[in-house]
């Protein structure tokens, strides 16, 4: 899938990575659903293959991605995101 591979190869601090995902999503509905289709997939592969470290890789593209797909504006709050 196309979030996990760009959440665990690539460099989520590079700007040029969050627009070229987001020129695939296009849309924040687009990206909340695959989202969920990521961590069901990375789940259902086996027990312990989902950990912490793909969670907080997937939430930092997604919270990113969400960013520059509205324009700067997020749903969650900058302190629901750091907390989570």
């Amino acid at each position: 899938l196309v979030m996990s591979m760009t959440a665990q190869t690539r460099d989520l601090n590079d700007r040029k990575t969050i627009e070229d995902f987001a020129s695939i999503v296009q849309s924040v509905e687009r990206l909340k659903m695959l989202l969920i289709l990521t961590v069901c997939d990375i789940r259902g592969v086996g027990p312990g293959v989902w950990n912490g470290w793909k969670g907080q890789l997937l939430r930092t593209l997604y919270y990113e991605t969400e960013l520059l797909l509205t324009g700067g504006f997020s749903e969650v709050s900058r302190a629901q995101r750091t907390a989570a």
